[in-house]
């Protein structure tokens, strides 16, 4: 028996297991979750394994298609569409959104995390040493004119 990932919401839960899902419906299920319980209880992986689409069907040789694509194209482009899904998942916003502040907590970085800086900071003091180095010989062995 094949199910869908928003049916085994409860067992993904429960069980621990991981399941491939749309991002969509996993954000029904995490809104849905979130109103029910008052938990986070799921985590959407940061990076998609592809990109997915998702596309209303229509019978073969619908004449619907053709006005349909031209509408969904402007809902699309001017993000009505993603403007609705984000404000029917609202909950799921908070939690995805709770989380990242969570990871992205700014660490504390070492000598080795900013090396290429100083490095680059040290070459140039070097370089800059060598032109002032430079100028100086030329003037101090420049003949001075008698006239």
């Amino acid at each position: 028996m094949v199910y869908g990932c928003y049916e085994t919401k409860e067992r993904i839960k429960t069980e621990r297991i991981a399941v491939l899902c749309d991002i969509l419906t996993m954000r029904k299920a995490i809104h849905d979750d979130f109103t029910a319980t008052g938990q986070c209880n799921f985590h959407i992986a940061r990076r998609p394994i592809f990109a997915v689409s998702i596309a209303y069907v229509f019978p073969k040789r619908s004449k619907l298609t053709k006005e349909f694509d031209k509408w969904l194209d402007i809902m699309v482009e001017s993000g009505i569409v993603l403007k609705s899904v984000q404000e029917s998942t609202s909950n799921a916003t908070s939690c995805m959104s709770s989380l990242k502040r969570r990871e992205q907590a700014s660490p504390i970085l070492g000598f080795m995390d900013l090396a290429g800086m100083f490095l680059l900071w040290i070459g140039g003091l070097f370089v800059s040493t060598l032109a002032m180095v430079a100028e100086v010989v030329i003037f101090h062995f420049k003949p001075f004119d008698s006239k």
